[in-house]
């Protein structure tokens, strides 16, 4: 078994991936870092957007384009390291590499010696910015040779790559992928795998195509309005800051979702703070887990202490006005509070 991870950015999916880090028999694998990220699928340029090239809107340019964006996606997450996601060659000893190499070679249908106009790169750029380019330019403008054709220079020089894949043949192709990168983060660790994020809420209704019916995911929801109150903590966030703007935004996430039952458990934060042996007895019958597997309890996540992640909207130095148009714009969002209870505090981590 699979278990993976998902929310709507700031809505607790780590709170339920530290969870279950309490409990024998999951494994991370070679993840070591509780908030590592799989983005291989979800991120621009990875498997799905490849799956959407490749079968949507196929022709004898996008093949060629989807192939390299997604080798070159792939390239970029296997060499660095950006915190919470890639540096897949030293986590997998080289491993990742092979992977999706194999994939893509097994895609391509057949490669020509030539190259389309998105293959050259603008003239003025093809230089590179170092000395040794400088000189070079710095040397032609002082004895410019106009009868002397520039160099061109491309973006790929292995020629143009043509899928003509059928879906069948992708998805079969596409379940391997995953099977195997799955096998590859396990690295032989026994038990069922946990992974944080390798989708999000509105691309669960994909995984039924690669023929996935070993992973359960848990889709962690919470109150719109201490969303709102913990991302104008950050400098940087990926949500808009305004209230205006974060209501377009939840909106727009929650329109774009294909609701998934099978295989998928929806949970919300506040729950597991507030009913935390109710919300806790959902998720290990949903997982098939016991409560004897709970060896760490409260190690990794203590309601108790998760508790000021709550009720942030309360804090005396938040605006209310904002609060107020989030609560009439997003109602239907809003988490049922317990009344008599102590509001949240507001804590920086």
């Amino acid at each position: 078994m699979i278990v993976t991870l998902c929310g709507y950015v700031a809505t607790g999916s780590s709170a339920v991936f530290d969870l279950l880090r309490e409990y024998e028999g999951l494994t991370t694998g070679v993840i070591d870092n509780a908030l590592y990220e799989h983005l291989v699928f979800l991120t621009p340029g990875g498997l799905f957007d490849l799956e959407d090239r490749l079968i949507v809107g196929n022709n004898r340019h996008h093949s060629d384009a989807a192939l390299h964006t997604f080798v070159e996606e792939m390239d970029r997450l296997n060499r660095g390291d950006f915190r919470w996601c890639g540096n897949l060659s030293a986590i997998t000893n080289g491993e990742f590499e092979v992977i999706y190499r194999r994939f893509v070679d097994s895609l391509i249908d057949c490669i020509v010696d030539a190259h389309w106009s998105y293959h050259l790169l603008p003239a003025d750029n093809a230089a590179r910015m170092d000395k040794t380019g400088f000189v070079n330019r710095l040397r032609k403008r002082l004895a410019p040779n106009p009868s002397k054709p520039k160099r061109q220079r491309y973006r790929y020089k292995d020629g143009i790559w043509y899928s003509f894949v059928t879906p069948e043949r992708f998805y079969k192709l596409g379940h391997q992928f995953v099977m195997d990168y799955l096998s590859c983060i396990a690295g032989g660790k026994s038990g069922d795998l946990l992974v944080n994020k390798m989708v999000l809420p509105h691309n669960l209704k994909r995984l039924e195509r690669y023929h996935l019916s070993d992973i359960r995911t848990i889709v962690v929801d919470r109150d719109p309005r201490d969303v709102y109150c913990f991302i104008n903590q950050i400098k940087r966030t990926q949500i808009p800051k305004t209230p205006e703007d974060f209501i377009k935004y939840w909106t727009w996430q929650r329109s774009s979702e294909v609701i998934v039952e099978k295989n998928v458990l929806r949970i919300r934060f506040e729950d597991l703070v507030y009913r935390y042996d109710d919300t806790v007895a959902e998720i290990e019958q949903f997982l098939g887990l016991s409560p004897a597997q709970h060896v760490r309890l409260r190690e990794f996540f203590n309601p108790d202490v998760s508790r000021k992640n709550t009720r942030l909207f309360t804090a005396p130095d938040i605006n209310q006005e904002h609060i107020a148009l989030i609560a009439d714009s997003l109602e239907q969002h809003l988490y049922p509070f317990p009344l008599n209870v102590d509001s949240g505090t507001r804590s920086a981590d």
